[in-house]
């Protein structure tokens, strides 16, 4: 009797033991890794002067077919494509003169306003792929690309 009581002792405690550490037994562990470096390629002297900016947002349709324009060849997309544009002054030009004892500054040669900066954020909305067919990674960088592209020449 004595060793059946010494067994289901030793077996709740393995039980309870085996309770405890399953989840540091079986739990995916997350083991990655990143190291970052950040290199300075080039640092120069911005003289821009940001007088207005415009946000655009663009939905496009974008579809494709392997082979023959069959059901279950044809991919279809809706890209959205996100731009902020800044309109402003390039003062690289500008001619500055100063007069002390008049205590004035002269300011010439102002540039006529131009598009300084477009940035333009993408994101698929909707990727349909075929039975037979998907999107890869090429598709998917030519889409982005192309987004952008378009966006950028109707600013």
């Amino acid at each position: 009797m004595k060793n059946v009581l010494i067994g289901i002792l030793v077996f709740i405690v393995a039980l309870l033991a085996f309770v405890i550490f399953k989840n540091d037994l079986f739990s995916k562990k997350d083991n990655s890794k990143v190291d970052s470096t950040i290199v300075v390629q080039k640092i120069q002297k911005v003289l821009k002067l940001v007088t207005v900016e415009g946000n655009f947002s663009e939905l496009m349709n974008y579809s494709d077919f392997d082979y023959v324009d069959l059901p279950g060849f044809r991919k279809d997309a809706i890209v959205q494509v996100d731009a902020k544009v800044s309109i402003g002054y390039n003062l690289d030009s500008l001619k500055i003169s100063t007069n002390e004892e008049e205590k004035t500054i002269t300011i010439s040669h102002l540039p006529k306003p131009s598009i300084i900066a477009i940035d333009s954020d993408v994101k698929f909305k909707n990727l349909s792929s075929g039975l037979f067919t998907n999107f890869n990674e090429q598709e998917l960088t030519k889409l982005n690309t192309l987004g952008k592209e378009k966006s950028d020449k109707k600013q």
